[in-house]
C-alpha cells in the first residue's frame, strides 16, 4: 500500500463525498489506510452520527410522545436531553455489537480484516446517507405542507417521491456498508452480502428480545 496513503488523514468532507458517491472497495482501502482508522475515531464519528440521527430522526418524536403517554409531561421534558445520551450510548454499543458479530462472521468466511477497522468503516460512513435521508423525510415541515396540498393529487405524488427517495438512500447504505465489509474483510461483495444478512438477522433477534424485555418493563412500572 502506498505510504502517502498512510500518513496524510482525509478530511471530514474527503471522506463523506467518497463513501457516498464513490462506495467502492477501493475507496474504502483507503479510508482503511488513513492512520486515523482507530476505534477511538470509530466511537467518536459514531457518537456524533447518532447524536445527530436523534434530532433529525423521526423516531425523536414517537419517543417523546410514548413518554408523555405513559409518564407524564415532565418525565417528556427530561427525556427530550436523556434522549441524545440514550442515542448516543446505543449508537456506539450498535456499531460495535454489529461489526463485532460481522467480523466474527468473517473470519468463518476466511476473513482477513480487523475489528477496528470495520467499525470504523462502518461509523463514518452512515452520516452523509443520514443527513439526505433526514433532509428529504423534513421536506414536508421544511416547506409547511398545508393540510389540503397534503391530501392533493400532487402532495400524495410528492409524499410518494419522498418514501421512494427516503428507502434508495437507505438501501444506496446498506450497499455501501457491503462493500465496506468487503474492503475490510478482503472478501468478495457477495461473501459480504450473505454476512450482512446474517448479522442483520442476529441484531434483529437481539433488538426484538430487548424491545419486549423494554415493554415488559414499562407495563410493570405502570401497574405499580
Amino acid at each position: 500500500m502506498n505510504s502517502d496513503q498512510t500518513q496524510i488523514s482525509l478530511k471530514w468532507y474527503e471522506i463523506w463525498w467518497k463513501v457516498f458517491i464513490r462506495p467502492s472497495v477501493k475507496t474504502y482501502s483507503r479510508i482503511i489506510s488513513d492512520r486515523k482508522a482507530t476505534l477511538n475515531w470509530a466511537i467518536i464519528w459514531m457518537a456524533v452520527t447518532a447524536l445527530i440521527g436523534w434530532f433529525i430522526g423521526p423516531q425523536r418524536a414517537w419517543l417523546l410522545s410514548s413518554v408523555e403517554n405513559v409518564f407524564g409531561l415532565r418525565a417528556r421534558n427530561y427525556f427530550y436531553i436523556l434522549g441524545s445520551f440514550q442515542a448516543i450510548i446505543l449508537g456506539v454499543l450498535s456499531l460495535m455489537i454489529s461489526a463485532a458479530i460481522a467480523h466474527k462472521i468473517a473470519f468463518r468466511f476466511d476473513g482477513k480484516g480487523s475489528f477496528h477497522q470495520l467499525a470504523y468503516c462502518w461509523a463514518v460512513m452512515q452520516m452523509p446517507f443520514l443527513l439526505v435521508a433526514g433532509l428529504v423525510m423534513h421536506l414536508p415541515f421544511l416547506f409547511n405542507f398545508s393540510h389540503e396540498f397534503t391530501f392533493s393529487t400532487l402532495g400524495i405524488i410528492v409524499q410518494i417521491a419522498i418514501l421512494v427517495i427516503t428507502v434508495s438512500v437507505i438501501l444506496y447504505s446498506a450497499y455501501s456498508g457491503v462493500v465496506a465489509l468487503s474492503a475490510v474483510e478482503n472478501l468478495s461483495l457477495g461473501n459480504a452480502f450473505v454476512i450482512m444478512f446474517l448479522t442483520g438477522i442476529i441484531l434483529g433477534i437481539i433488538g426484538a428480545c430487548l424491545s419486549f424485555g423494554f415493554q415488559i418493563v414499562v407495563m410493570n412500572l405502570v401497574r405499580s
